[in-house]
């Protein structure tokens, strides 16, 4: 029996949302005021698994500053081991400034030239959590620079060498990227890593390649795949499923959505407890209300682990 069911890798920041009205509207004309949320990708998937009463741990690094002791606190808070979150004084936390348009839906700009998520290194990995989980999941932010890319992939290696079941988000943000050759390239990598793997529509379109031919080419199991209001669905090698978009009369903020989806298919995946090839048709529909449910109701209030519904 492994210690725990679900470890993340990769970046925990700070989202700094607009809480007042957008700039130049009678209410603001001096522009938005902005509260500070804990984020990153990985931070929120982690903490609905945590939050539905999964044994998680979190691998990463932080500023050791003011907002890196918050999100240590949050992660545990949540119930997440922060065993593997290191406080590092040479970097500063990770920082994302985020715009919203009429429909909640978010825009990124990152302060990370370096960001302290991207300065994990190989010898910091805790290789007692990495050969102790279920499940090791990681996204594309994790692959954008070095050190982090190498710690990533090691992570991987390790983690899958010890039994566990991969899972990569692509989650393609353009300002984090050099380039768009090296987005494409390194994001794919991801997939191929991955037992299972989750992309939005815009990923999709992004990597301009089919979900099947995604999958055959290189993921070994599953692809979920979110588009927004429209819904989700699941590409397999035996078939596919989807499920239409739930109606949220109160849309606030998207942001985390994505994240809270993915969260609740691992937390029932690994509920039902079965090798991923046994899983049938019927169960991976019912995966996918279960998550996509999640996901709506969290689009009523702002920020990304602060709008996880209850179980």
């Amino acid at each position: 029996m492994k210690k725990y069911d679900i470890t993340a890798l990769g970046e925990v920041l700070i989202d700094f949302v607009p809480a007042s009205p957008v700039p130049g509207t009678a209410e603001n004309e001096d522009g938005p005021l902005y509260e500070a949320n804990p984020g990153g990708a990985p931070a929120n998937l982690i903490c609905v698994p945590a939050k539905y009463g999964m044994k998680t741990a979190f691998i990463g690094k932080v500023g050791a500053d003011l907002f890196g002791r918050r999100l240590i606190a949050v992660l545990n808070q949540q119930g997440v081991d922060t065993s593997g979150l290191i406080a590092d004084p040479d970097v500063f936390t990770t920082l994302s400034f985020i715009e919203l348009d009429e429909n909640g839906c978010p825009s990124f700009t990152f302060s990370r030239k370096p960001g302290a998520d991207t300065m994990l290194r190989q010898e910091e990995l805790p290789l007692s959590i990495l050969e102790d989980t279920r499940l090791l999941h990681f996204g594309s932010l994790s692959l954008t620079d070095e050190p982090s890319r190498s710690a990533a992939l090691s992570a991987v290696r390790a983690a899958r060498n010890a039994g566990a079941i991969i899972t990569f988000d692509a989650n393609y943000r353009p300002d984090v990227w050099k380039d768009q050759t090296a987005a494409r390239e390194q994001i794919l990598n991801g997939i191929k890593e991955a037992d299972i793997a989750k992309l939005s529509h815009e990923d999709l379109a992004f990597l301009g390649v089919q979900p099947t031919d995604l999958l055959h080419t290189y993921s070994s199991h599953f692809l979920f795949i979110t588009m927004g209001g429209e819904g989700c669905m699941y590409v397999g090698r035996d078939g596919e499923g989807y499920v239409q978009g739930m109606r949220q009369p109160e849309v606030v903020d998207t942001t985390g959505a994505g994240d809270i989806f993915f969260g609740s298919v691992l937390y029932r995946l690994l509920k039902i407890d079965r090798p991923l090839t046994e899983l049938a048709h019927e169960e991976m529909v019912d995966i996918l209300h279960f998550a996509n449910e999640k996901a709506a109701l969290s689009l009523s209030r702002r920020g990304g682990i602060p709008s996880i519904p209850e179980l």
